[in-house]
């Protein structure tokens, strides 16, 4: 016989969790000054070097911080070429053109003083504009992603079910966002793909016990809908515990091996994917449940 837990009656205990979540994640969010916005958004400068063989990433990287200069450095092309990709943030102050090409020439010469043979080949510079719309942008990609998915919902199931998937993934992006503000990652274009990964893995996992609600809601038509609920979410339990655990074992293997840059993608999507899980269950039903509840205590 199969065990089913009562998802139903601890969905205060969800509903708590959710809240301290985000009261402790905006606090250290808005404790360290609000998000990182990196230069895709915040506008900065990206130079593409050809550095001679010997050089390594590690030691690029102590030559910038020891000259006092934030940047990433990202492995450009094919690893043969030994071609490095170097991104910095615009200057505080952006008074003249002077200043914007001192940041550039500041970079250059620790690179070439360092690196003998070491030759420029590529500059670029995102203007605050740019990042500006590059920000609305991701914006409005969310946006779109969400009002086409609630339709989706309320086509493939009912309305009331693409209201508990919309407040699942709001409630997912958005602390997958404060997330990062939380501990400091740099928002980038990277990023943003890593929190639509969030986004898709958490409505499948959501639409899997969606859909064996709706098959139960057939065959216990007579038992209460928290039932039917608690029934479903612990069928799929199993499913959803070891499609998630092959999952974040492999991107714990992307946080443990992976470079800065793929650190921060990862952790993300650890992150967001136990999320995914705990919204499934103690927000996406819920919803459901509440909305069944008030309805049925409407009529009586």
């Amino acid at each position: 016989m199969e065990r089913t837990i009562k998802f139903m009656e601890y969905r205060w205990i969800g509903y708590l969790i959710t809240v301290v979540l985000f009261i402790v994640l905006i606090a250290g969010t808005v404790s360290r000054g609000g998000f990182n916005w990196g230069i895709d958004f915040a506008g900065g400068y990206k130079i593409i070097v050809k550095f001679p063989s010997s050089a390594r990433l590690s030691e690029i990287r102590q030559a910038l911080e020891h000259a006092g200069i934030k940047g990433e450095v990202q492995q450009y092309g094919d690893e043969i070429n030994n071609e490095y990709v170097i991104s910095t943030r615009l200057p505080e102050r952006r008074g003249n053109e002077q200043v914007q090409n001192q940041g550039i020439s500041d970079i250059e010469n620790v690179i070439t003083t360092t690196f003998q043979g070491a030759q420029i080949i590529g500059r670029e510079e995102v203007g605050p504009a740019i990042g500006n719309y590059l920000k609305k942008s991701a914006l409005y990609l969310i946006a779109w992603c969400l009002a086409l998915m609630m339709l989706y919902l309320s086509f493939r199931f009912e309305f009331r079910f693409s209201v508990g998937a919309l407040v699942s993934i709001i409630h997912d992006v958005m602390l997958s966002f404060l997330f990062c503000g939380f501990i400091g990652i740099e928002i980038n274009i990277p990023i943003i793909a890593g929190v639509l990964t969030i986004f898709g893995y958490s409505i499948n996992d959501t639409i899997v016990v969606y859909d064996r609600i709706r098959e139960n809601m057939t065959n216990m038509a007579k038992h209460p809908f928290g039932e039917i609920s608690n029934r479903s979410i612990s069928q799929t339990l199993n499913r959803t515990i070891l499609t998630t655990l092959t999952t974040l074992i492999a991107v714990l293997c992307l946080y443990i091996m992976g470079e800065a840059v793929i650190n921060d993608f990862a952790l993300l999507l650890l992150f967001g994917f136990t999320m995914g899980i705990f919204s499934t269950v103690f927000v996406a039903t819920p919803v459901i449940y509440e909305w069944k509840r008030l309805s049925e205590k409407s009529k009586a």
